[in-house]
């Protein structure tokens, strides 16, 4: 998406000198593409660190400290 997204953003500048009409809503579809790209990989990140979270507690409650704590050490990461 936000590949997309810088595409439509470059287009709409260079079209913007010739056709501002057309250039100026493809730079706004641009910015949204590259603004909903971003919220994704976010999202990613966060399910990432909740099931790492999810699998430290479980080591912890079957007694494995060492590999709980370097779980959360990885789900830090992703925060």
């Amino acid at each position: 998406m936000r590949v997309i997204g810088w595409i439509f953003i470059i287009i709409g500048i260079f079209s913007a000198f010739s056709l501002p009409i057309l250039g100026l809503p493809e730079i706004i579809i641009g910015a949204i593409l590259i603004s909903i790209g971003r919220k994704g990989k976010d999202r990613r990140l966060a399910k990432k660190a909740r099931k790492l979270r999810y699998k430290a507690e479980k080591a912890r409650m079957e007694g494995d400290y060492d590999r709980a704590k370097e779980l959360e050490l990885k789900a830090k990461k992703y925060d």
